[in-house]
């Protein structure tokens, strides 16, 4: 990922003994998931806010984990240019990032979401039972 002025190295660098089950990309950042369920990225936040799922300057060259507001065991990450979607091994929908269409099933209210925040539907958490891959 080498965009704009800055240069991502071709090796990540991550805690020692992480072990990386999944990862997801995008043309402008990475999301990867360890065996224990913790999630970390990096790439170009520029002018997308919450792209990355943290508060973040406009490049973050090296992978940094991505906090919840909760316990949870995240078993599934997906990417978009300005967006992602990371399922939990209970069924539950994060979303971060661009929210300008609506596309993280937020409404039209927010512009974006700097972290990760929970799907509601109706007003209850929301299973996801399928989740296909693009």
């Amino acid at each position: 990922m080498g965009f704009y002025k800055h240069k991502f190295s071709d090796v990540i660098q991550l805690p020692k003994n992480t072990v990386v089950i999944h990862a997801s990309f995008s043309k402008f950042h990475g999301i990867c998931l360890d065996s224990t369920g913790r999630v970390y990225s990096w790439g170009v936040q520029s002018n997308q806010k919450g792209r990355l799922g943290y508060a973040a300057p406009p490049a973050v060259l090296n992978p940094k984990r991505i906090v919840f507001p909760e316990a949870v065991k995240i078993s599934y990450v997906a990417t978009s240019d300005n967006h992602s979607v990371l399922i939990s091994d209970n069924g539950r929908a994060y979303v971060f990032g661009s929210n300008s269409h609506g596309q993280l099933g937020l409404g039209g209210d927010t512009q974006f979401v700097e972290s990760p925040r929970c799907v509601h539907v109706m007003n209850r958490k929301t299973k996801i039972q399928n989740f296909t891959k693009a």
